[in-house]
């Protein structure tokens, strides 16, 4: 058992899982701790070595993909996105004629986006 534990000790790299290991020596469940901070520096690896094959496209939305599925939203944080919207998407990038419309369809919806155009009826509309 000890030789196992030896072995697992030194699978751990990253500085932060070595200062948790280093904190739990000693500890009642030590051996079952070390094993689990093998098995995170293992998925990390495993991970970071995913991440090297991946476009810095792709990279970038894995990690905006597990960002988002750490953090915990409340009430406040809720917004309505209109299904047109949320199906036919804005561009990733600017557009390269910038003079021309934005046009996106999806199905019967369709989304048209015309740059420098602003309807005032619609803003009076409003305030008043």
């Amino acid at each position: 058992m000890r030789m196992e534990t030896e072995k697992v000790q030194t699978e751990v790299v990253d500085a932060d899982l070595l200062a948790e290991l280093e904190k739990a020596r000693g500890g009642p469940a030590f051996d079952t701790y070390a094993r689990h901070l093998a098995h995170v520096q293992h998925e990390r690896n495993a991970k970071a070595a995913r991440r090297r094959e991946m476009t810095p496209i792709q990279r970038r939305r894995d990690e905006i993909r597990e960002f988002v599925a750490k953090v915990s939203l409340g009430d406040a944080d809720r917004y309505h996105i209109h299904s047109v919207i949320a199906l036919c998407g804005l561009p990733y990038r600017r557009p390269l004629d910038e003079q021309a419309d934005y046009v996106r369809e999806y199905g019967r919806n369709s989304l048209v986006v015309r740059p420098g155009y602003l309807n005032l009826s619609s803003l009076e509309k409003q305030h008043l």
